[in-house]
């Protein structure tokens, strides 16, 4: 996408390029609208549409039988390209601890919306494949509780029951990391 000769698109793979030579990532002057966008419901739906439309093309790419980690890595970075294109700044910092680091490790993110959880995949699958733990309540969502479980192998948490909850993740967590 260019606007007014400006690049528009950020590319996964110098995004992840970035992220393990620096240990972190800021969008590029020319990866970003020269001004921000204005707030309304067209840029609402702009920013919205890769992180709704997620869920129904993971589940047409299940389908096809052609889901794979690229696949859904490139489905999810189309909400930092999508940002980007609305005029905002994307910024990751710290993953150079990462990078420090050679094997399985838990990653505990606190986040405020769907949005960053959307964006996180791509950054987690630069240094390899995760497996998450959420809520069990995402299991009912329709279009993605077969990819939770099946493709991400997904550690479902009650919310019931802390210690049993707590229990379960370690036990699953350890076996999806032996295998």
């Amino acid at each position: 996408v260019v606007f007014r000769n400006v690049q528009l698109k950020t590319r996964l793979e110098n995004f992840r390029l970035e992220l393990r030579e620096t240990g972190g990532y800021r969008t590029h002057a020319d990866c970003r609208a020269p001004r921000r966008a204005k707030k309304g419901t067209l840029t609402t739906f702009r920013l919205a549409w890769p992180v709704g439309s997620l869920f129904h093309m993971t589940a047409l790419h299940r389908a096809l039988g052609v889901l794979s980690h690229d696949r859904w890595d490139r489905t999810c970075f189309k909400t930092v390209t999508a940002a980007e294109s609305l005029g905002m700044n994307i910024v990751f910092e710290g993953w150079e601890n990462r990078a420090a680091v050679k094997g399985p490790v838990v990653y505990v993110c606190n986040h405020m919306s769907s949005f960053e959880t959307i964006m996180l995949p791509p950054v987690m699958l630069t240094y390899g494949p995760y497996i998450v733990a959420a809520k069990e309540s995402l299991l009912k969502l329709p279009f993605l509780n077969k990819e939770l479980t099946d493709f991400m192998g997904m550690v479902a948490l009650g919310r019931r029951n802390p210690r049993e909850d707590l229990v379960n993740m370690l036990r699953i967590g350890m076996e999806r990391i032996r295998a």
